[in-house]
């Protein structure tokens, strides 16, 4: 079975150090190099879709826990 990856980003523009930029732009460079093409179906109706079409077929990602993303907010509230 092939692994697929997704390559999502969304910077704080703050804290685009120029390594950062440039680790960005190798990330780029890598994911450009994939032929498989992915096209949310279901974006309309939510921040996260589940539903893609990729490469003529529809698949689903479950990129979240059925509990929801409270256990990384109670998480993450412990480094406050």
């Amino acid at each position: 079975m092939q692994k697929r990856y997704a390559f999502f980003v969304s910077p704080d523009p703050d804290a685009m150090t120029p390594e950062i930029i440039k680790d960005l732009k190798e990330a780029y460079s890598i994911a450009h190099k994939r032929q498989e093409r992915a096209e949310p179906l279901d974006w309309r109706g939510c921040t996260t879709p589940l539903e893609w079409k990729v490469n003529g077929k529809v698949e689903k990602f479950e990129l979240y826990p059925e509990t929801g993303t409270d256990f990384l907010y109670e998480y993450l509230r412990k480094f406050e």
